[in-house]
């Protein structure tokens, strides 16, 4: 094999167009410089082909240097979307670190109304809540203070006729929570009446006692020359605009019992024995008050039954 040393001679070559410096070539490759003569060693480091990871919401920094190519890796888990059903204990929805491939719907909440609401109260923009806290689940009690017993129900007002004489009608709203006759600030006439008659007959031979839970008040402070009247009475069912009466043509039944109301009463359970009385019939409500020389049912008098309920 023969060899051959080629020599420069004459002029220097022209490198003045060249730019490359020695971070601009490799590590260890020698470039020639601009002035034609002098040569340099490059610095720049051979990064190859790197694979990289990236995190959630991160970065990479890449040092300088050649790269042949390389590969940049993200896994993100996926959250495909969630239907959470609302109730009264906390839902957590797992999307920390995830990306939502699919929506989060929340369930509407059933049967949301001010009656099932605490009175006063409001839940999710819904209120007031008029639910005063009573649950009655008691077939034999057909009113707790405004909550009917499971297949009871009422109907009124109906005006009252007792021994021939039509009384003014009173107010009976089948939602209070109590059943109520009340004289407002305005009323004036000299007897006043309220009666309801609950839908679901009783077998009466069923039951010993009837209980009742009512308060009565007088507003002038004084009972005198004033009688207020409960009476209870057992007949066939009118729900009709007309007015009721125990006795007389329009009769309706049997009466059970009178309470006499002659000094104030509040809060107060009697339970009255029924256990005489076997027949069917539907129970009647018949509230009255009046004044013996003909004045008015003063105002702010009332009576109101809280509880109605019936004894085995």
């Amino acid at each position: 094999m023969g060899e051959c040393l080629i020599k420069r001679t004459g002029s220097s070559v022209d490198a003045s167009g060249a730019t490359a410096t020695a971070k601009d070539v490799l590590a260890g490759k020698t470039f020639l410089l601009q002035d034609g003569d002098t040569t340099g060693v490059g610095t720049m480091v051979e990064q190859g082909s790197p694979s990289k990871d990236m995190p959630i919401n991160g970065n990479i920094t890449l040092p300088e240097g050649h790269y042949s190519g390389g590969k940049v890796t993200q896994n993100i888990p996926t959250f495909p979307g969630q239907t959470v059903n609302t109730g009264k204990n906390s839902v957590t929805v797992n999307t920390a670190n995830k990306y939502a491939s699919g929506n989060i719907q929340l369930t509407q909440i059933k049967n949301l109304t001010p009656a099932v609401i605490k009175k006063g109260m409001y839940v999710a923009g819904v209120g007031p809540g008029t639910w005063e806290g009573f649950i009655n689940d008691d077939p034999d009690c057909p009113f707790y203070r405004g909550t009917y017993g499971p297949g009871w129900s009422a109907t009124g007002p109906l005006s009252i006729q007792m021994s021939g004489r039509v009384y003014d009608m009173g107010d009976f709203d089948v939602t209070k929570s109590e059943i109520e006759l009340y004289a407002p600030l305005s009323y004036s006439s000299a007897r006043t009446g309220v009666g309801i008659v609950f839908s679901k007959e009783i077998d009466w031979s069923q039951y010993r006692k009837l209980s009742i839970l009512a308060d009565y008040y007088d507003g002038t402070g004084t009972t005198l020359e004033r009688y207020t009247n409960m009476f209870i009475v057992s007949g066939t069912y009118q729900n009709m605009a007309g007015p009721i009466g125990y006795n007389g043509g329009a009769g309706i039944g049997d009466l059970i019992f009178r309470l006499y109301f002659d000094s104030p009463n509040v809060n107060k359970e009697t339970e009255y024995d029924v256990s005489s009385y076997t027949s069917k019939g539907y129970l009647y409500i018949l509230l009255y008050g009046w004044m013996s020389n003909e004045g008015e049912f003063r105002s702010g008098s009332y009576i109101n039954i809280s509880s109605i309920k019936l004894i085995k």
